[in-house]
């Protein structure tokens, strides 16, 4: 198989939420690789697991490397916390009516350590993947009041989009929300499916939510530099980028939003 030599450090960014995790579930099949806390060594670990799979689905096809390359970065982009997290957030403040100085919080790990679980479907017939994040535990959506205290306000079960493969240049996918809300403090509960658009195309590397690019912990999170093995941070630490990303994005609205009535 040829070599494919696309800029990891260009695109350890858009890879980094998948990469790091060391396992997704690929047409319902455990796919596994070597995480070692290298972000370079994990990546190709990553990208070399998951195209021998991704060939074999696609064996009529006679993909390029450079085709087979973007499917793998726009796969990983897709549930990429960069990507689409203040759309979902938004989207989740929207229907639970969330106060402006509240904040809203999605673990990818509970207190069990069990880790959130991205998937990807492949459709050979039609040329598409669906892919997406599923909780596989409820009670996940926490509301926390500037004075502390935090309330369930329901369960996100899943996330999940899809497109061509490759997606046409400029594609901006959809992507569908599967939830069971708790409305009001009261205990009222409605089981809902609602859909989110982000404002980026998928396709493009630079083309992340500019809210996040200065986003310290990220960057520092996908260092291209090797770190011993012995240094790298638990899986826990690696993966629960949601809940930290959320109160970010907030806190960045609120500022804003002080600073124009200012």
């Amino acid at each position: 198989m040829t070599p494919i030599t696309e800029n990891t450090q260009d695109t350890s960014r858009d890879c980094a939420d998948i990469v790091r995790t060391g396992k997704l579930l690929l047409n319902g099949n455990l796919l596994t690789w070597d995480v070692t806390g290298c972000m370079e060594k994990d990546f190709h670990s990553c990208r070399d697991a998951f195209l021998h799979e991704l060939r074999h689905a696609f064996p009529h096809y006679g993909m390029d490397d450079s085709t087979m390359a973007e499917m793998f970065r726009c796969t990983c982009k897709a549930p990429c916390a960069n990507y689409m997290l203040i759309r979902v957030v938004t989207k989740l403040r929207e229907l639970l009516q969330v106060q402006e100085e509240a904040f809203l919080t999605l673990p990818t790990v509970n207190e069990d350590g069990v880790l959130v679980e991205y998937f990807v479907n492949v459709n050979p017939a039609c040329k598409r993947l669906c892919v997406g994040l599923r909780w596989p535990w409820t009670e996940n959506i926490v509301e926390i009041t500037p004075c502390g205290s935090r309330t369930i306000r329901g369960t996100l079960t899943s996330i999940q989009t899809e497109f061509d493969c490759p997606p046409p240049r400029g594609y901006k996918p959809q992507y569908r929300l599967c939830l069971n809300l708790n409305r009001s403090r009261w205990g009222l509960k409605k089981t809902c499916v609602c859909t989110i658009d982000v404002s980026e195309p998928l396709g493009e590397s630079d083309s992340l939510d500019p809210a996040m690019h200065n986003d310290s912990e990220t960057l520092n999170s996908q260092k291209n530099d090797c770190m011993p093995h012995d240094c790298a941070l638990d899986k826990s630490q690696q993966v629960n980028m949601f809940q930290r990303l959320a109160l970010k994005c907030q806190m960045s609205r609120m500022r804003q939003c002080f600073q124009s009535y200012k």
